[in-house]
């Protein structure tokens, strides 16, 4: 009896995976057929779980593929979850917002260049207290031999 291919192997993975997003399409009625999600984007765990596949087969080109089409389907979210309805924002508000994430952006930028520049300072400073140590322990020991 021969071992079916890895290529076959990865066939009924990929299947498996389309059987899983039909079947929360089937349940999407009810609100509880959504793909999961986890920090905005498919939680990829969640989804090889629930498929029964090995997690690894979920982040390959074909099952990405895969996943981006049912998130366009069915959308984010949590089993068992209502759906928000979006809002749509007034120009006005969303440049403002727009804006202060640019700000954001600029202040993070500031911060690491700072840091950058606290650290070469500290290493510096250290590097003087450590001549001004043995500048120290060479005059005291001049003075020491007079």
């Amino acid at each position: 009896m021969s071992r079916p291919s890895n290529q076959d192997i990865g066939q009924k993975h990929l299947e498996r995976l389309r059987r899983y997003f039909k079947a929360l399409e089937d349940r999407r009625e009810d609100q509880a057929g959504v793909v999961p999600v986890r920090n905005g984007q498919a939680n990829i765990s969640a989804i090889a779980l629930g498929a029964g596949i090995p997690r690894q087969v979920a982040y390959r080109d074909e099952a990405q593929t895969i996943i981006a089409d049912a998130v366009l389907r069915l959308g984010f979210g949590m089993p068992n979850q209502q759906r928000v309805e979006t809002i749509d924002l007034p120009i006005s508000v969303a440049r403002h917002v727009r804006s202060l994430e640019q700000q954001v952006a600029v202040a993070k930028a500031e911060i690491g260049v700072l840091r950058d520049e606290v650290h070469t300072l500290r290493a510096r400073l250290r590097r003087f207290e450590h001549l001004v140590g043995q500048m120290s322990r060479d005059l005291a020991f001049r003075s020491s031999r007079c």
